[in-house]
Formats: structure tokens, sequence, C-alpha cells
């Protein structure tokens, strides 16, 4: 769980900072939509990692 709230926090950030350019109310209204995409791809990696350790 923390893997993930750390990586929609980082995807969050990492969206502000990449949409900087296009004004601030852009910037902060994709966060959310960066931050949760971020936590999905983690949410994935993790689930596949979790499966494969079990495979073995």
């Amino acid at each position: 769980m923390v893997i993930l709230v750390t990586a929609a926090i980082a995807g969050g950030l990492i969206t502000i900072v990449s949409l900087w350019n296009y004004g601030a109310i852009v910037a902060f209204g994709c966060a959310p939509l960066g931050g949760s995409l971020l936590a999905v791809i983690a949410a994935a990696l993790f689930a596949r990692k979790q499966r494969s350790s079990k495979q073995r």
C-alpha cells in the first residue's frame, strides 16, 4: 500500500512539473490523473512480480 501511495504522489508531482508551462490550473487539474495512472502502473507491476514469484 505504501508503494501505491508513493507512486500516486510521485505521479502527481511529475504531472505538475511537466504541465506547468500550460498554466497552474491545467497542471494542478491534471495532477490527479497522472497520479492515478502511475499508481495503476505500479499496482500492475507489483501484481506481476507477486504472481511470478508464486509460480517458482
